[in-house]
C-alpha cells in the first residue's frame, strides 16, 4: 500500500510487485510515483474508482460530520454516439479537472473524490463545505457544458433534450441513515432526479 499525492491530493494505491524469483522488489518503491505520474499524464487525472469509493463509504457510513456530493453527467451516451469516444473522454477529463480544481478552492486536502461509474462522481466532505462546494461546482459545470459541443452545434443542442447536463445531489449527513453502501448509492441516484 502506498499513499501517493496526485494534484495535491493523497491517493491510496495498492500494488503488489512480484519478482520472477519470488523475492523482494526494492526498486518498485522508487518506481511507483513515476507510474502514477504516467497515469496522470495519460489520463489527464487520476480519480479513485469504485472499489476505493466503496472502501471510503464503508469508512464513513454512520459517522457524524460527513456529507456527500454526487455529480452525474447525463446524456453522455448520446454525446458519444454523435461525437465519438475521444470527445466523450475529453468531456469526462475536463469535468474531473473542474471538480478537482473546485475542491482545491473550497475543501480540505483530506476530502475525497471518487469515480463510481463512467459518468458518476462522489465527493466525501464535511457538511460545513457542502453548500459552498456544491454551488460553486454547479455554476462552473453549467457554464461549461455548452462548450463541449462544436460551435456549429451549440445552438441546436441548447434546445435538445438529449444535450449533456450535469446533475448534483447533496446528502448532508450519513449519521443514523444508512446501514449499507448500496443504500447510500441508491439514495444519491434518487436525489439527483
Amino acid at each position: 500500500n502506498a499513499l501517493v499525492t496526485v494534484l495535491d491530493r493523497p491517493v491510496p494505491v495498492t500494488v503488489t510487485p512480484v519478482a520472477l524469483d519470488g523475492g523482494n522488489v526494492p526498486w518498485f518503491d522508487r518506481l511507483l510515483p513515476l507510474l502514477v505520474l504516467l497515469a496522470v499524464i495519460m489520463n489527464g487525472i487520476l480519480v479513485p474508482g469504485s472499489a476505493l469509493v466503496d472502501e471510503k463509504l464503508s469508512e464513513v457510513i454512520g459517522k457524524d460530520g460527513v456529507s456527500l456530493l454526487f455529480v452525474s453527467i447525463d446524456n453522455m451516451v448520446s454525446f458519444r454516439e454523435a461525437y465519438g469516444f475521444v470527445a466523450s473522454d475529453d468531456v469526462l477529463r475536463a469535468i474531473s479537472l473542474m471538480i478537482v480544481n473546485t475542491m482545491r478552492e473550497v475543501s480540505r486536502p483530506e476530502d475525497f473524490l471518487g469515480h463510481i461509474s463512467g459518468t458518476d462522481f462522489i465527493l466525501v466532505l464535511p457538511p460545513s463545505n457542502l453548500a459552498a462546494l456544491s454551488e460553486k461546482l454547479r455554476v462552473r459545470l453549467e457554464q461549461s457544458v455548452e462548450y463541449f459541443y462544436p460551435i456549429k452545434d451549440r445552438e441546436q443542442m441548447a434546445k435538445s433534450r438529449n444535450r449533456l447536463s450535469v446533475k448534483l445531489a447533496e446528502m448532508a449527513s450519513l449519521k443514523d441513515n444508512f446501514i449499507e453502501i448500496s443504500q447510500i448509492k441508491a439514495e444519491l441516484v434518487r436525489l439527483k432526479k
